[in-house]
């Protein structure tokens, strides 16, 4: 009975994929296709195909690691057992600059938070600490609990996504999606490469999900298709949403897609798709921030690197006070 309720503790498949798809789609969709189509237009469509082809390849290596030996903190041991215990160290020191990662995230949640609520505008920064003692309370109850929250933010977060793209689906001017444009003078090798590497970056973080194995049912099944599905699925979506944002978005620069939306939502639907989307996905970077900064120190701390009592407390003084760092 007591092997079954700690069954029920680790997360699934379903809860893994949806971690990673929220860590990849998190905020950088939303920022980061709007500067895409800026730079090559209609040309971020085959953009997405290539970044998502490279991604999928550059996990392999990560892929059969995890199949074969999963555990938590991999960056960690791996670096320490297989080169030398100073690249552990290595890597354990630059886990110590995630909370600052963590932080900006809160900070650019705030942002986008006060435009909802301008009475709060003043306390800008109380509602980014706010989510951090928030997150960090959600952190100490443990992965399966972190990841069941993350699970329900992403699907809000796809549920706007598919908002944007069916509503805007009948407003789509064909004539800006057609292959010459594609191809059309300006967009030359070097910005299509550019955008590729930024819409790479924007791929990769379904990664993190391989430094919690020792949360999940069955690691060797799940990280590996994580790691490959969740990339894959986001590509998707990516194209679908930059087919609509091409050819629905108004003449000059898209400053951002809440733009691209007015132009075919009332104001609620509008203010959805703002709080399901670029929120929710700010949110949903957190998450695997935060785990995999939990689990590089306490595996630091069990491996000597800390003090023992570090690795004992970690629980409760790293993922309560993370935010102060």
């Amino acid at each position: 009975m007591s092997d079954k309720r700690e069954i029920t503790k680790k997360i699934g498949l379903f809860g893994c994929i949806a971690t990673g798809i929220g860590a990849i789609i998190g905020s950088g969709v939303f920022g980061a296709l709007p500067e895409a189509i800026n730079s090559i237009g209609v040309a971020v469509i085959p953009a997405y195909l290539a970044a998502t082809i490279y991604i999928i390849c550059n996990m392999f290596p990560n892929v059969y690691a995890s199949s074969v030996i999963p555990t938590t903190g991999s960056f960690f041991l791996f670096s320490t057992k297989l080169i030398h215990p100073f690249c552990g160290l290595w890597m354990t020191l630059q886990g110590m600059l995630q909370p600052a990662l963590i932080a900006t995230f809160a900070v650019l949640f705030a942002d986008y938070f006060v435009l909802l609520f301008p009475v709060l505008a003043a306390y800008k920064i109380a509602v980014g600490v706010v989510v951090l003692i928030v997150f960090g309370i959600i952190a100490y109850m443990g992965n399966h609990t972190f990841a069941s929250v993350s699970s329900v933010m992403v699907v809000v977060m796809l549920t706007a996504i598919i908002v944007y793209i069916i509503l805007g689906a009948p407003y789509i001017d064909t004539s800006r999606l057609t292959i010459g444009e594609t191809f059309r003078s300006g967009v030359n090798l070097t910005a299509f490469s550019a955008a590729v590497g930024m819409l790479s970056s924007t791929l990769s973080g379904a990664g993190s999900i391989s430094q919690i194995a020792d949360d999940m049912k069955n690691p060797r099944r799940d990280i590996p298709l994580t790691l490959i599905l969740a990339p894959a699925i986001v590509c998707v979506i990516y194209v679908l949403m930059a087919v609509v944002t091409i050819g629905v978005m108004p003449d000059g620069a898209l400053t951002s897609l809440a733009d691209v939306g007015s132009i075919y939502m009332g104001s609620v639907l509008l203010n959805f798709f703002i709080v399901g989307g670029p929120i929710c996905g700010i949110l949903t970077s957190m998450v695997p921030v935060v785990m995999l900064s939990c689990a590089l120190i306490q595996v630091s701390a069990e491996n000597r690197v800390f003090p023992e009592a570090v690795a004992k407390r970690t629980a409760m003084a790293f993922r309560l006070l993370f935010w102060f760092l």
